[in-house]
């Protein structure tokens, strides 16, 4: 499937976590495409291998031990794709796993130093809502902000990030362990407080009401994808603009960018994460051949100059 589409080869196929371990051992693979369910496998088995990680599996739901695997390779997962149950799914998914696994490989341009310096610019304003998308190679990216952006903010912070149904909440479960912030799948029984990070779940679109709750439809997907971050960032519109802001971390595709370049002609804040720290930089790379004014910053960076405009006390 991926060598027929030409962009990539396969340098060796593990049966079970016995032979993986084997295979990557000593070597430097470019990209490691697995299923958690293979069997054998446990974290160990990828002692001393660095390359990306792509999932593509069966399992989907609530699992315990899926779940523990995936927390503790979370930080180098690309991608997270679910296997079709038929032969046009499975073209579409190879097309994406070829065009994913090619980007991996690209080499990174070089982000914007002029951006950098931008955020020393930066002062406490009014930030009550911050939206974040992000794709493939976006959970290391989202840990990284987070992280940086610290438990002192007091912005609510609305994620969508594309990954196969049911691999939010472990997702969830990995960033509020490595963070220490109150990080979970958001549905309409948990609060979305100052403070707060909520994950749009599974097959439902999510969007932040102008009352600072959050909402969910299941309205048709925008271009494949539901949850969609466009769908999110649009939900900011009514909002002032020195009270949002809407960022894009890693990804492929142009999911969000037409509503964070409407953002950012209003003036609310908007962030791309920069080129050269993206594991797949489709979606910054689409941003910025929008508006090239656009900030391009790490994910530290983006969770600095976050940290700078929230407030530092709960604000209603």
């Amino acid at each position: 499937m991926l060598e027929a589409d030409g962009r990539a080869s396969i340098s060796g196929e593990a049966p079970d976590g016995t032979t993986l371990q084997r295979l990557c051992r000593g070597v430097a693979h470019d990209v490691l495409l697995m299923d958690l369910s293979l069997p054998g496998f446990e974290p160990g088995v990828l002692h001393g291998c660095s390359s990306p990680i792509v999932i593509v599996t069966s399992i989907s739901g609530a699992n315990a031990a899926r779940g523990n695997s995936f927390r503790a390779i979370a930080a180098r997962v690309a991608g997270v794709y679910s296997k079709p149950d038929d032969a046009d799914g499975w073209r579409v998914l190879g097309r994406e796993l070829a065009a994913t696994v090619a980007s991996l490989t690209r080499p990174r341009p070089t982000g914007s130093p002029v951006a950098t310096s931008r955020v020393a610019e930066l002062r406490e304003d009014d930030l009550r809502v911050v939206a974040i998308g992000a794709s493939a190679g976006g959970p290391h990216a989202l840990r990284d902000l987070l992280v940086a952006a610290g438990r002192r903010s007091h912005a609510r912070v609305a994620v969508v990030q594309h990954i196969a149904s049911g691999f939010e909440a472990d997702l969830a479960d990995w960033l509020a362990a490595d963070t220490g912030l109150d990080v979970q799948v958001a549905s309409r029984t948990r609060s979305f407080d100052p403070g707060t990070v909520r994950i749009a779940p599974s097959g439902r679109h999510m969007t932040v009401t102008p009352d600072l709750g959050l909402e969910f439809d299941e309205d048709p997907p925008i271009a494949g994808h539901r949850p969609s971050i466009t769908v999110l960032f649009r939900s900011l519109r009514p909002m002032p603009a020195r009270t949002i802001a809407a960022v894009l971390l890693s990804g492929m595709g142009d999911d969000g960018v037409d509503e964070l370049i409407g953002l950012h002609g209003r003036g609310a804040f908007t962030a791309v994460q920069a080129r050269s720290t993206c594991a797949v930089p489709g979606m910054s790379r689409a941003a910025l051949a929008r508006d090239p004014s656009v900030l391009e910053l790490s994910p530290p960076e983006i969770g600095r100059a976050l940290s700078l405009m929230a407030p530092r006390e709960a604000a209603p």
